[in-house]
């Protein structure tokens, strides 16, 4: 992230829909660099995995979950984003474009 109205505060997974807010599921505050020690309105988080509880499986499979990244100026939430696992099928069919579009690109090579 970039730019934000005050300094990070923290962030983390929560449980809730579209305009719900609900518990946290994941503190995400421990994996934050910032990019610049002199402007913490700057940062990213380390790369790896997560483990998210088995009790809030179905809740992420149903974009029940959301990010938000708190500031000092937005204590509750500056930055929010739901989280959304798309369908297997869908991630098949774009597979098979691609793959069509490679195999049709190539014959007319």
């Amino acid at each position: 992230w970039s730019g934000l109205e005050g300094d990070f505060l923290s962030a983390g997974l929560f449980a809730g829909g579209i305009g719900e807010s609900g518990p946290l599921v994941v503190d995400l505050t421990p994996l934050h660099i910032s990019f610049n020690s002199l402007n913490p309105t700057y940062g990213c988080f380390l790369q790896g995995a997560v483990l998210i509880p088995q009790e809030y499986e179905t809740a992420l499979l149903q974009g029940g979950l959301y990010m938000s990244i708190a500031s000092s100026k937005y204590p509750w939430g500056e930055i929010r984003g739901q989280l959304v696992i798309p369908e297997p099928a869908s991630i098949t069919l774009l597979g098979l474009g691609l793959g069509g579009l490679f195999f049709l690109r190539r014959a007319r090579s």
